[in-house]
């Protein structure tokens, strides 16, 4: 099956030799060859790689009111060329086909992803950004891998959206990234929490995947052989520059 992927970075070495390795890993591992690449990046004339360069680049200005980048929403500021969009941070890599799980996020339509484990923002926040946002609360929340319950609130670095959503999400993400980042500045998940209220705000399908879709290193440890995207940001320098480690060995 052939999908969008879009992968967001910034224009320096480190993240680019990244992206690169998450699209090699996509092409070979996921069995997707011939699904569409588009890389986001605020510098697009700063792109060194030409295995990059060899796909489609597009730019976006940097927010200077936010304090910290928006890059992951400015994602959904494309063209889809495919009816799956897949939103990806750089520091994530394919382990096996993606195929089947292509599949099944296409049917399910509206968008997917895997609750965070990692947050500590309260209820009493979410409650208060609901109802800056003029939401209705939720009845129906979600449960972490820690316990936690709340709204739809899932990780940006691996997420899903049918095409026919992309601009209605890709407007309310910018209305709430404003309302966040007003009331939440120092925040760093200001674009996640925003992703969230812009999901609820055009009451688009809410889908949920295990965590093997977007295995956290930092929730889950090292991947398992179910483990479909594994996302390794939080040992990105020792693990990804390490000769011996599979990553390194893909470039």
């Amino acid at each position: 099956m052939k999908a969008h992927f879009v992968v967001t970075i910034s224009a320096n070495r480190k993240m680019e030799r990244q992206a690169e390795v998450l699209i090699r890993s996509i092409k070979s591992n996921g069995c997707c060859p011939d699904s569409f690449f588009t890389i986001i990046t605020h510098q697009p004339d700063e792109i060194q790689s030409a295995f990059l360069k060899s796909h489609q680049i597009v730019g976006y200005k940097q927010n200077p009111k936010l304090k910290f980048p928006w890059s992951a929403c400015a994602r959904w500021n494309i063209t889809p060329e495919e009816d799956l969009v897949i939103g990806l941070d750089s520091d994530v890599v394919a382990l096996r086909d993606l195929n089947p799980l292509l599949n099944q996020m296409q049917s399910k339509k509206g968008i997917t992803g895997t609750i965070v484990c990692h947050d500590n923002f309260k209820i009493k926040d979410w409650k208060r950004l609901f109802d800056l946002a003029s939401l209705d609360y939720p009845e129906n929340l979600y449960q972490t891998t820690r316990g936690q319950r709340c709204p739809y609130y899932v990780n940006n670095g691996v997420l899903a959206l049918s095409s026919e959503y992309l601009d209605d999400l890709r407007q309310a993400t910018k209305t709430m990234i404003d309302l966040v980042s007003a009331n939440y500045y120092h925040d760093f998940f200001i674009t996640q929490r925003a992703t969230t209220l812009a999901a609820y705000a055009i009451k688009i399908p809410m889908n949920t995947m295990p965590h093997e879709f977007n295995h956290l290193e930092r929730c889950h440890g090292q991947p398992t052989k179910d483990t479909y995207f594994y996302h390794y940001n939080v040992s990105r320098d020792k693990f990804f520059f390490d000769p011996s480690n599979f990553l390194f060995k893909m470039i």
